[in-house]
């Protein structure tokens, strides 16, 4: 009996502390302690854990209690939230305020004070100068975005910058200390679940000043499959001068009764029929002789094909060959002519 009260006593002190550690897995902070009306309080932090398209809530009561802002936010895939309001309206008022965040069971609570007193230095306002760009206009999904700025004047505050998709979701979040020179920077890569096509909207807040960008996103372009060569039905080696018994000539004369060769390759897997047409122009383009045959080549021969020609006057030639599918259908089976220049000698 005495062991069992040890045990219940055991998890009653030891189930609040639990939840105590659980609870503090979301924290909030904003980037200030106090603030003046009309200025913008940024508020960060991390949520327990991320989980996607779920909100969570940020309520914010005036010194009265009065509820002066009911909102949501979105956390990042990285589980941080930035949240920005400004302190305008008819409820404004001096003291402590606070803000209550909730998410996913898990609440969050933290105060700061606000004050009419305009911030000045040396009893002169300082306005506030904030510029910032992109370094592109327009990016692929997957590049990274880097997005660079100055502020004006030098200050302990801090930068907030939030990135939302088309859609309205966020993206990126980045609570950023400018440096010494008033300039700051932040990058994010356009990956992820949230990454998609289209204007994405970027909005920059330093000490009450605010500035909207935007940006484009596309599809990269997608590499078209090149285009494979048309292979040709039939390949062809070349002409060539040959006698009657297939040897070479290297040169031939008037009355000299000659080949004029080619050796066909079928490069497919049926047989084909083929015309070997060949004819001869003199040097005035004139033709002079043409002929042809017709044949057919079964798959992957290697055949040697000739037309005669009998020169009846010297000078120089030019011999033009095609292969042809018919005499009637004169479809090319091979992509070029094929050419071969002569002088016949007398």
């Amino acid at each position: 009996m005495r062991t069992v009260l040890v045990l219940i006593m055991l998890g009653i002190l030891v189930s609040p502390l639990i939840v105590d550690v659980y609870a503090e897995a979301l924290t909030a902070n904003t980037d200030k302690s106090t603030y003046s009306f009309g200025s913008t309080v940024n508020v960060s932090g991390k949520v327990p854990l991320f989980i996607e398209g779920e909100t969570g809530t940020i309520k914010v009561y005036t010194p009265k209690n009065q509820v002066f802002l009911d909102g949501r936010f979105t956390p990042d895939a990285n589980a941080s939230y930035i949240y920005s309001f400004t302190l305008e309206g008819n409820i404004l008022q001096e003291g402590s305020w606070i803000i209550r965040i909730g998410y996913h069971g898990n609440t969050k609570i933290i105060s700061f004070e606000v004050t009419s007193e305009v911030e000045e230095e040396g009893g002169i306002e300082t306005p506030v100068s904030l510029t910032a760009s992109t370094d592109k206009k327009e990016y692929l999904l997957e590049e990274t975005v880097t997005i660079t700025g100055k502020t004006s004047p030098v200050s302990d505050k801090s930068v907030i910058v939030q990135v939302f998709n088309p859609s309205n979701m966020a993206i990126s979040f980045a609570q950023i200390q400018p440096s010494k020179d008033s300039s700051f920077q932040h990058s994010f890569p356009l990956k992820g679940n949230l990454a998609i096509a289209g204007n994405y909207t970027i909005n920059i807040t330093y000490s009450g000043k605010s500035i909207t960008m935007s940006m484009m996103v596309i599809e990269p372009p997608q590499n078209e499959p090149e285009e494979e060569e048309p292979m040709e039905k039939i390949t062809a080696a070349g002409l060539s001068f040959v006698d009657a018994n297939g040897s070479i000539k290297e040169s031939v004369s008037v009355g000299e009764q000659i080949l004029i060769q080619t050796r066909l390759t079928n490069n497919q897997s049926e047989e084909q029929d083929f015309v070997y047409l060949v004819q001869v122009k003199d040097i005035d383009g004139v033709t002079v002789m043409i002929s042809w045959i017709k044949s057919s080549i079964n798959p992957g021969q290697i055949v040697s094909v000739a037309q005669s020609w009998l020169p009846e006057e010297d000078g120089n030639y030019n011999i033009e060959a095609f292969v042809w599918e018919d005499i009637s259908n004169p479809m090319p089976l091979i992509v070029d002519v094929l050419e071969l220049s002569v002088t016949i000698n007398k």
